[in-house]
Formats: structure tokens, sequence, C-alpha cells
């Protein structure tokens, strides 16, 4: 079995990457989907909301693994469940069995998002906040390619489940690598460690982080759900030009995580994602207000107020919580983050049915300014303790 640190690394890396690409295909294909099933847009919203619902609790399932078992064999089975999924996606005209496929890709997402995340905080211990941080900008590179192949096969006419077949591909190769790796050691589960995990999770900051979580990741899964179909739908845009900005927001997503990786070891971590969160809100206002191009610029800079929240709630998680649990803690926050995603984007898709898309996102604009106003009240808070684990 493989056990060199660095050929790890590299496949735990790609492994993020392949999870940015899948969110960032169903996101770019969501209008095909919506054509090819005929479907209006409150069930289009139910595409991206099941993909969130089986990716939410197995962020937490995985979590809870992780704190007892390997975290390489989290990563071997998240992306063969992955693969297989996105193997057979398409393939029928079913509505509802193209749901099921949906949630059993989120299972493998979500097995996937905590096992790598885990695994690089393990890896890299004395300096989680730059790695996870350069681990989030492959996702964000995975995220790049991801629109930019679906609009080139979708503008020469070709189907949107080709895409997802080449993945296939990618994501049984990353399983079969996994499987051969021996990466951590198999912990032991006692009554006494379950009760201390339990008194963790009751406790008041881990409460207020992952509320934060919920609707600071949420907001920026529907961002990167929404974009292509808002833009076209909604502002005339045509689906090349739309998915061109979607894939400047993830630019700009993997740009802004390179600097926070730099900025996290000198800037204050809790005063970074207040700056994130407060510009996520001007600029999804401006995408909201602003016509044609000038609003597609808006949602684009979004992927620099979206960069570093992950990464940083993640470090930020790792660093205040109990260490013995750490992946229980990632585990909760990627799962209320991907239930704010479910919710955000449908509530907002359901919106857009009754008052039209265009007012509909005006959702997401009044939740980003709700964040900004939860998270500031838990400031004091956060810089306490994160101080007291300097």
């Amino acid at each position: 079995m493989i056990k060199n640190k660095t050929y790890i690394s590299i496949f735990t890396f790609l492994s993020l990457g392949l999870l940015g690409l899948t969110f960032a295909f169903v996101g770019a294909s969501l209008s095909a989907m919506k054509a090819f099933f005929l479907l209006d847009i409150r069930r289009a919203g139910m595409i991206t909301a099941i993909l969130q619902l089986g990716f939410a609790p197995f962020c937490l399932f995985g979590g809870i693994l992780a704190d007892f078992f390997r975290k390489d064999r989290i990563l071997s089975i998240g992306t063969l469940i992955l693969g297989i999924a996105t193997m057979l996606i398409g393939r029928s005209g079913s509505f509802g069995l193209h749901l099921a496929i949906l949630a059993v890709m989120g299972v493998g997402c979500g097995f996937l998002f905590v096992g790598s995340n885990t695994l690089v905080v393990d890896l890299f211990s004395e300096k989680r906040g730059t790695f996870l941080n350069i681990l989030h900008f492959v996702f964000a590179v995975g995220s790049l390619v991801g629109p930019l192949i679906m609009g080139s096969l979708l503008s020469r006419g070709q189907r949107w489940q080709t895409a997802y077949r080449y993945e296939a591909a990618v994501a049984l190769f990353i399983a079969a690598i996994f499987f051969t790796t021996n990466a951590g050691e198999w912990r032991t589960v006692t009554k006494k460690r379950l009760s201390e995990l339990w008194n963790m999770i009751m406790g008041k900051k881990f409460i207020l982080l992952m509320l934060t979580g919920f609707f600071a990741i949420g907001l920026q899964f529907s961002i990167m759900y929404l974009t292509v179909i808002y833009l076209q739908e909604a502002k005339g845009l045509s689906i090349s030009y739309a998915s061109l900005a979607l894939s400047v927001y993830y630019i700009l997503l993997g740009t802004g995580r390179l600097i926070c990786s730099a900025l996290v070891v000198r800037v204050s971590q809790w005063k970074l994602i207040l700056f994130l969160l407060v510009s996520l809100a001007v600029f999804l206002i401006a995408g909201w207000a602003l016509k044609g191009g000038q609003a597609a610029v808006a949602f684009s800079l979004t992927g620099l107020s979206s960069s570093g929240l992950m990464p940083i709630l993640l470090s930020l998680t790792s660093s205040v919580l109990d260490s013995r649990f750490r992946g229980t803690a990632l585990g909760f926050l990627a799962m209320c983050g991907g239930l704010g995603g479910m919710a955000i984007t449908y509530c907002a898709t359901a919106l857009s049915k009754q008052i039209g898309l265009e007012n509909g996102i005006l959702l997401i604009v009044v939740l980003s300014l709700f964040t900004v106003l939860l998270y500031a009240a838990t400031l004091k808070w956060m810089k306490k303790n994160e101080e007291k684990n300097a």
C-alpha cells in the first residue's frame, strides 16, 4: 500500500477538483436538463436541491466516519459512487430516475468533500489554513473547467450527457488510486468518545458556526447553480455568454483562494470572513440591479467574495473546536452549507415561478445581507476564541 505523502496529497487535491467539476457541470447544464425533461423553473430547481440533499447528510456521515476510520477509504468510496452515478445520468427520459441518480451523485460528493478536507488538515496540520485554501483553489480550477466543457459541447449541438461520461472515467480512475493508498490510522469507538463528541455538538460555538455555514456556503452554492440560467432567462444573455460569466466566476474564485491562502497567515480569520461576506452582498445587489453584460460582470465578481468563505470557515472550525473531532465538525459544517444551498436554491426557484426569475433572485440578495448581520453578531465570540486558540 502507498504511504507517500506527496503522492496521496496530489490525488487528494485532484479529488476536490473533481467535486468542483461536478457542481459546475450541474449549474452549466441546468438549462439543457430543463429542456430535455420539459420542466418549469420550479421543477428545474429540484435538480440542484436533490443533489444537495444527497450531498449534505453524507458530508456529516462521512465526517463522523473520518474521526474513526481512514480518510483515504472515505475518498475511495466517494469517487467510486460519483463515477458510477455520472456514468448513468441522463440515460433515461424519466425525471424521477434522474433525480434519484442526482441524489446518489450527492452522496459521492459528500464523502469526497469531507474526506479530502479532513485528510488535508491531517497532512498539513500546522498550516491548515493555507493548504485548505490551496485545496479549494483546485476546486475552483475544476469548477472553471466545468462550464467551459459543458458550454463548448452544448454550443456545438452535442448532448449534455457527454460531459458526465468523461467525468465518470476520471472519477473511477481516482477511486482506483485511493484503493491502493494507506493514509492515517483506524480509531477505536468508545462510549466516552461518543459522549465527548455529543457535548461538542451541543455547544454554543458549534451551533453559531453551523448557522454561519448554512447561509454563507449555501449562498455560494446558489450562485454556482443559478448564475447561468438567471443570466439567460432574466438578463437575456446567450448560453455561451452566460457560461463564460460562470467561468470567470470560477477564475476569480481560484484567484481569491490563492490570495486568501497568503492572507490567512497575516490577517485574522474572522476579519477575512466578514470582509468577504460584505463584498458578496454588494456584488449580489449590483448583479440584481444591473442589466445585461453589467449584471454578468457583477455575478462573476461574486467569485472573489465567495473564494475564502468555505476554506476559512473550515479552518476556523478545525481551530476552535475539539481537534479530536475535526472530521465531525467539518462534516457538520459542510452539511449545513449543503442544506443551505438546497434550501436557498429551491426557495429562489419556487419563488421565481410565482413572481419571475429576476424578482425571485432577490431572495438570495436579501439572505446575503442577513448573513452579514448574523455573522457580525458573533464577531466578539469569534475573536475571543481565535485568540485563545492561537
